[in-house]
């Protein structure tokens, strides 16, 4: 794999871009949890919710009020899905008693999901507490039925469709067939003359970002990086900043602007990489906390190719957000099964038992990846599929190699 850290984004440079075609009308990416409106009480929640940004006790403020709540609806699924929530945030937010916190909204998820059996945020709360959890075969001996029963999880399009208008329409008609480079640059252009057009809109910026992203990935696959490719990447974070000055704790906001700044100093001498790395630590970081199963786990893989790559400081960022690597390990495990259809999953997790001196776990990793052969010649991701393939053909092969000349 390749260094120095921003150079990590060529092992993952395509896995955000072609994100699967819209087939389902709600945005599958949505993790809101639901508010009902039969008591006052819940009115106080989403208020205090909505605060949570700008103020430190609001999360043991709404701990207090949603076991009240619990008290009063007993046998209700909300509640328990609340307080799974807002202590797995405690944990977050207090380190000390980040283990105690952490078990708590656990094992409310298994309550919400013994309410519900098929409540998918019972099943994310249960992913958030476990993330956690350094016991991979604590996860699968406790959580293997639960986590069988609802994989694959849901995915689709990584933003949500615009108001219709004429503007969106022709511009997703263009992006809709972005594997021809000049539909993707005709899509780009109108998202971006859409959001110069409306500057107060948030989603028409992130779809700005989003298209330029993808417009700069396909000149970084031609060879022509520096001339072409940085520029757009350029563009793409203007329009991410800009869209998180309008909401600061979105996580597609978050996310593509980190990607869209890797990608743009990747070929940066090690001083302008490092001063970008607390802004990309941060943004990752953000997403994993908030919702490290967008685009299909993206947090959590970028962040442990990070953690191979992106040296000392990576580690460090990671060790202060409270982050192991067994951590990611095991989180990875689970991961590969939720979202088999993202090739790199099982390569980055092959890669990091590796890197962990745990060769032999690695190669089962590999062939489960091997086994599913190189990817169709229509399939709109095959450069990215075709690298994982590849990539993981090769590392298993120096593994065995390895292992038998031991």
């Amino acid at each position: 794999m390749k260094a120095p850290v921003f150079k990590i984004l060529g092992c993952i440079l395509m896995l955000a871009v072609t994100g699967p075609a819209m087939a389902q009308e709600a945005y599958v990416w949505d993790r809101q949890l639901p508010i009902p409106g039969d008591d006052p009480v819940w009115a106080q929640v989403r208020a205090l919710w909505d605060n949570r940004w700008e103020d430190d006790k609001v999360i043991d403020e709404l701990i207090g009020v949603i076991h009240g709540l619990e008290q009063k609806q007993e046998g209700r699924l909300e509640p328990c899905l609340w307080l799974g929530k807002v202590y797995y945030l405690k944990g977050l937010q207090d380190k000390g008693r980040r283990g105690e916190s952490f078990k708590r909204a656990e094992a409310y998820a298994v309550k919400a999901h013994q309410t519900d059996a098929h409540n998918l945020s019972a099943f994310y709360i249960l992913l958030d507490a476990l993330s956690n959890r350094q016991d991979s075969q604590y996860v699968t001996d406790t959580y293997g039925d639960w986590i069988q029963a609802v994989a694959p999880l849901p995915t689709g399009e990584l933003l949500p469709d615009m108001p219709q208008s004429r503007a969106w329409d022709e511009a997703i008609a263009l992006w809709q067939a972005r594997s021809d480079i000049d539909q993707l640059a005709k899509a780009a252009q109108l998202f971006e003359q859409m959001a110069d057009a409306d500057p107060e809109n948030f989603w028409a910026r992130i779809w700005a970002c989003y298209a330029c992203y993808n417009w700069a990935e396909y000149y970084t696959f031609q060879d022509a990086h520096e001339e072409q490719g940085v520029p757009l990447y350029a563009r793409a974070v203007r329009h991410a900043e800009k869209a998180l000055a309008l909401n600061p704790h979105s996580v597609p906001a978050h996310y593509w602007r980190q990607l869209s700044l890797a990608r743009k100093i990747q070929t940066a001498n090690i001083l302008t990489q490092a001063a970008h790395l607390k802004t990309i630590m941060d943004d990752l970081l953000f997403c994993i906390r908030e919702n490290a199963t967008y685009d299909s786990c993206g947090p959590v893989y970028i962040l442990a190719t990070m953690a191979i790559e992106g040296g000392w400081v990576c580690r460090k960022g990671m060790e202060m957000a409270g982050y192991t690597v067994e951590m990611l390990l095991s989180m990875l495990t689970v991961a590969e099964r939720l979202y088999p259809g993202q090739t790199y999953i099982p390569y980055i997790h092959a890669v990091l038992l590796n890197k962990r001196g745990r060769a032999e776990e690695a190669l089962p990793v590999l062939e489960r990846l091997i086994t599913t052969g190189p990817p169709a010649a229509d399939d709109p991701r095959k450069v990215e599929k075709t690298e994982h393939y590849e990539n993981g053909r090769c590392l298993h092969q120096e593994i065995s190699e390895k292992l038998a000349a031991e």
